[in-house]
């Protein structure tokens, strides 16, 4: 009779040891998550009202811009976010981070400091996540007004 205890025994542990590992497997496979798919390819155009990269300093500056899928067609449902370098050159009127979801883009307004003058980087950003999806910057020269 003592050996089918032991034989009993043994099974209960072997039963055990083996549920515990499945266990140990399976948690193991839930902690590893895929990671997320890339942003879709996407393009970001920003461009001045008539084009003109030239502005006198303390006037204003219309932007439109308009976020493109790779066949060019408009994207909607994404934030853009616009800044200035150097942010002592300017400010983006309190529109500045966007929703474009119109397919006709998006319109914001750029005032530039009446005192300085020089060349100024209007950057626009859309992130997915952690991940930079589309960016474009213009280089506006800001100058002294021609006829003051």
């Amino acid at each position: 009779m003592q050996k089918i205890g032991k034989h009993r025994i043994f099974n209960y542990l072997l039963t055990a040891l083996i549920a515990v590992g499945a266990l140990l497997f399976s948690a193991a496979c839930d902690s590893a998550t895929d990671p997320p798919p890339p942003p879709p390819p996407m393009t970001l155009d920003i461009y001045p009202q008539g084009e003109i990269y030239e502005v006198d300093t303390g006037a204003n500056m219309y932007l439109h811009g308009r976020l493109t899928d790779e066949d060019g067609d408009p994207m909607s449902g994404y934030q853009v976010d616009l800044s200035i370098d150097p942010d002592t050159m300017g400010v983006i009127t309190p529109y500045a981070v966007l929703d474009p979801r119109e397919t006709n883009g998006f319109n914001t307004q750029v005032v530039f400091n009446g005192q300085v003058n020089g060349v100024v980087l209007i950057t626009g950003q859309v992130w997915i996540g952690d991940d930079l999806a589309a960016q474009d910057t213009l280089h506006v020269l800001v100058r002294p007004p021609i006829n003051g």
